[in-house]
């Protein structure tokens, strides 16, 4: 089994002394303004296979060589019996035009520098939504040997449309607890017809997700469990 790991929304978060992104051949991270850390767009791919690496980043820069060694492009263009003047606009793979910006690259280093605390906040939030938060029919469980780095709260519950009104009202964002199932969404059930995935569909139906951000403070996510509980129970 190839592992390609998702790590969009739990960068830092820990299973069994190893943070998540190590486990897969690959793993990706979301840089997105909403997450964790931001380049304000974009991402970052990571892997420890040379070959891979390689691919990555020539598909990410239109499928050319430029940004290879000089290792791997003298093997590219053996191979392919390609001259350094046809180098300049020869296509090895079908790639895409998804470099970041030397900005977006600045802001993602300086970031970094501050992951650790981003993580601890949310952390922190999460333990406070966990212990204010009521609401029977779900709750967040964490596993032994884990550390949470929570993106978002979720709370599936079939008071859902209660929900969502409440939060509104008092001026909350929230939005679906991901995607839900994807096998409910038009792209994929227009192309393999529809299918029952009860654990996914209940996600689908009753899941959304709460604020959760570094700079939160806990007075805030007091008056978000409030509003929640309010909601669920009155």
């Amino acid at each position: 089994v190839l592992l390609i790991e998702d790590t969009c929304e739990s960068l830092g978060s820990v299973y069994k002394d190893k943070k998540t992104g190590n486990f897969g051949l690959i793993s990706t991270f979301s840089l997105y303004f909403g997450h964790h850390l931001s380049t304000i767009e974009g991402g970052m791919v990571c892997t420890d296979d040379d070959e891979i690496a390689d691919l990555l980043r020539s598909i990410r820069s239109h499928g050319w060589d430029r940004d290879l060694s000089d290792a791997k492009k003298d093997e590219l263009r053996s191979k392919y019996g390609i001259d350094s003047f046809r180098a300049l606009y020869n296509f090895y793979y079908p790639g895409f035009n998804v470099r970041a910006t030397d900005l977006q690259a600045f802001i993602g280093l300086g970031q970094l520098q501050k992951a650790d605390g981003v993580v601890a906040a949310r952390r922190k939030n999460l333990q406070l939504y966990s212990e204010h938060i009521r609401n029977d029919h779900w709750k967040i469980q964490e596993l032994d040997d884990t550390l949470v780095s929570n993106f978002c709260y979720p709370i599936i519950s079939p008071k859902l449309p209660q929900l969502v009104g409440a939060l509104h009202e008092n001026g909350i964002e929230t939005r679906p607890l991901v995607c839900g199932s994807i096998t409910r969404h038009p792209f994929w059930y227009e192309r393999y017809g529809h299918q029952s995935l009860p654990f996914a569909d209940e996600v689908h139906d009753f899941g959304l997700y709460l604020p959760n951000n570094h700079e939160m403070t806990e007075s805030e996510i007091e008056f978000v469990c409030s509003v929640v509980n309010k909601a669920i129970y009155d």
